[in-house]
């Protein structure tokens, strides 16, 4: 599903703001009953879709981070009241360099429970996420809210952290593959390096697209 989206945009037969536009709309229509999306950025997602090249393995593909993430003009609470209201980051961490650089445009933000650190998506900044097969259940933690996004079609990528097993968790509960990569596939450059089990993976509709997803985001950090 990504590369054929990837190569509708480079082809030109859709453009990244169509593809933003849509991504808007469905989670203004179904997220309220989800909250899956805990933090957004309309206007920055489409002026980067207006100023895109079109090019990339990811053309003009919406993406949604999870908020253990920093992206540059946005907040990362980590689910966590205590990071409620941190300053803005100024920064993108690695993963998201290399997904922007790729062609992704980041749209919003993933519920997550504090710190990543329970196998249910719930904190006492932005509640529970609920399970787009069955309101009256989790999608699992610690990447819920990327599953719960993803399942209900919200956008076609979204970001997701495995531990002991927060994607393949998620993924499972939501009808979605789940991959965790060998530690170090995958760089970090904030994680707190005392998390040395914890690895950014891929949750998707299929094994093509998580494995596009790695092969976009694999390779070290400075440092590592």
């Amino acid at each position: 599903m990504l590369a054929d989206i990837a190569a509708s945009v480079r082809s030109r037969r859709v453009t990244p703001l169509e593809l933003v536009d849509e991504a808007l709309r469905r989670i203004d229509a179904l997220d309220p009953a989800l909250n899956a999306v805990v933090t957004r950025c309309d206007e920055a997602a489409r002026e980067a879709a207006r100023t895109h090249s079109g090019a990339g393995v990811l053309a003009g593909i919406p993406v949604l981070i999870k908020d253990l993430t920093r992206v540059a003009g946005m907040r990362t609470t980590s689910g966590s009241p205590w990071y409620a209201d941190a300053p803005i980051d100024t920064e993108d961490d690695i993963l998201v360099t290399r997904l922007k650089a790729a062609g992704a445009i980041v749209v919003g933000k993933t519920n997550t429970p504090s710190f990543g650190h329970q196998g249910v998506t719930v904190n006492q900044v932005f509640g529970a996420t609920r399970n787009p097969w069955n309101l009256a259940c989790s999608p699992g933690g610690s990447s819920g809210g990327a599953a719960a996004a993803l399942a209900a079609h919200l956008v076609p990528l979204a970001t997701a952290t495995d531990g002991g097993g927060t994607v393949r968790g998620p993924a499972s509960y939501a009808g979605l593959v789940g991959y965790k990569p060998t530690n170090g596939l995958i760089g970090r450059s904030s994680t707190p390096r005392w998390i040395t089990f914890s690895t950014s993976g891929s949750c998707a509709h299929t094994v093509a697209d998580a494995m596009l997803e790695v092969a976009v985001v694999a390779g070290t950090a400075r440092g590592e």
